[in-house]
């Protein structure tokens, strides 16, 4: 059985799809306020609709880090694989 290394981290490393893409990166997202509505960075709002978004609204979004429970999940699904995770993130 050949073990792989996977990268995980969170939405603030900001790196380009073809880096993502080429070192097969997990990327855990952020969660992003506008008003009363919550989106996933990246995955329920693209960073275009987010820029527009900020030009229309009157007050500025807030963030919030993933949940315990959103990196389980993710964690869980490699680790059953029998692969090591390498997890990097925002402090």
């Amino acid at each position: 059985m050949n073990v792989m290394i996977k990268i995980i981290t969170d939405s603030t490393c900001d790196l380009p799809d073809e880096l993502l893409k080429k070192y097969d990166i997990t990327v855990v997202p952020l969660y992003l306020r506008f008003g009363m509505k919550t989106f996933k960075e990246n995955v329920e709002i693209s960073r275009e609709e987010f820029y527009n978004k900020l030009a229309l609204e009157k007050e500025l979004p807030t963030t919030s880090q993933p949940s315990p429970g959103d990196f389980l999940k993710v964690y869980e699904n490699i680790i059953n694989k029998g692969d090591v995770i390498i997890s990097l993130h925002i402090s």
